[in-house]
């Protein structure tokens, strides 16, 4: 069982059926914007982008040279890093803003 130091029960609450906190069309843009304010737009931020990035292993090689490989810390260190890539690529990825989609209409054709 995890401690933590907050209520433990609003924690379960807050992440029950959680898929995702951003939905419909403009999903993409919308995790862009946030992101981008969260970790770019302030010295804070930058330096938790920095340290998430440095937790992720992101400057680190999988295997060193003169280690003895261990599988089960190379997958896991290998999960760090593709983390730390997915919040690389959201926040350096701009995607396209969404277009509306057209209005499907059909005319009526008469038989002359």
């Amino acid at each position: 069982m995890i401690e933590f130091d907050d209520d433990v029960m609003q924690f379960e609450i807050m992440l029950e059926g959680i898929s995702s906190a951003y939905k419909g069309p403009n999903k993409d843009v919308d995790r862009y914007r946030d992101f981008k304010e969260v970790f770019l737009n302030s010295d804070a931020g930058n330096r938790v982008m920095l340290e998430i990035f440095t937790w992720g292993h992101m400057y680190d090689g999988s295997i060193k040279r003169g280690v003895v490989v261990d599988p089960y810390r190379v997958c896991q260190n290998e999960g760090h890093r593709e983390m730390a890539l997915q919040l690389k690529r959201a926040i350096m990825h701009q995607p396209p803003e969404p277009k509306d989609k057209p209005k499907k209409t059909r005319k009526r054709l008469k038989n002359g």
